[in-house]
């Protein structure tokens, strides 16, 4: 369940946010002006509002002493430990994983770079400044991946989030765990051009909020083949009116999100699987 702890955090960074609500629109109208792109005060807010009263997974921080029953054997589950998140950028994305790591106990920092810094840094300060001395958030300035290297030892985890090919030539550096997630990126596959207004919605939602969309109209099995090689996708789309390669690509294609002849940005937003920040532990206690 929810500890009263987590969700009273959660409901001061928001009050905290509407205090600060100059400062972030300010940060916002910034961002327009530098990199063309538009995001909202309501859409941060209702971020918070929708882990404010959501379960958490079920964290045990059980130890094991001289009062532990002779001969149990339990399961629990445990936070990683100190994360960092590299290549992020974008707001609502950072917020949501800052939120889950508070949720589920784990310490992370954001590498962040010039692209939309004043919104990041907007965001995190606020979320520092109501964690004081407990925050357990932290953000740094980065311009290469060699800054990284030399600091990678003080982590337990590595988060690289982007594209697959790009993460491929990054973990190359990495002497610690890491994860890739696929963003940023939406995969459609065309066999139909008749979805013209829908392409034309998509590239302009794409444009405007930093998304790349790659296109695919080469034989439907080697699409799935060549989607399938990068990895698990956040977002994968198919256009065609032959229903047996709809029933194809969704049986077939690696991705969290498929749609069949719909825009996915009607109702986009950065998801994460929080139960990628914890693993299973298992306690055999024996006499």
């Amino acid at each position: 369940m929810l500890t009263n702890s987590i969700n009273m955090k959660l409901q001061q960074i928001k009050q905290e946010m509407i205090k600060q609500k100059k400062v972030i629109l300010r940060a916002i109208e910034i961002e327009k002006e530098e990199w063309g792109y538009t995001f909202h005060l309501e859409d941060i807010l209702s971020i918070i509002d929708s882990y404010t009263e959501k379960e958490v997974s079920d964290l045990d921080n059980i130890r094991v002493d001289e009062t532990s029953n002779i001969n149990s054997h339990l399961q629990v589950l445990k936070e990683i430990g100190n994360i960092a998140v590299i290549h992020l950028n974008h707001p609502y994305a950072i917020l949501t994983m800052a939120i889950l790591a508070l949720r589920t106990h784990n310490q992370i920092t954001f590498y962040i770079t010039d692209t939309l810094l004043a919104i990041h840094t907007v965001l995190l300060d606020i979320i520092q400044k109501v964690l004081q001395k407990d925050s357990s958030i932290h953000y740094e300035k980065i311009t290469t991946d060699e800054e990284f290297y030399k600091k990678q030892n003080v982590f337990d985890y590595v988060i690289y989030f982007g594209n697959f090919y790009e993460y491929l030539q990054f973990s190359k550096g990495l002497k610690i765990l890491s994860m890739f997630e696929n963003f940023n990126e939406v995969y459609v596959y065309v066999d139909d051009k008749s979805f013209k207004k829908e392409f034309l919605a998509i590239d302009r939602y794409a444009y405007d909020n930093q998304i790349d969309v790659i296109y695919y109209t080469e034989q439907l099995e080697q699409a799935i083949q060549d989607m399938n090689q990068l990895g698990m996708l956040k977002t994968a789309v198919i256009y065609t009116k032959d229903k047996e390669k709809a029933k194809l690509f969704l049986n077939c294609v690696k991705s969290e999100a498929i749609y069949v002849n719909q825009n996915p940005f009607y109702h986009y937003q950065f998801t994460f699987d929080e139960r990628k920040l914890l693993y299973k532990k298992k306690l055999m206690i024996c006499s």
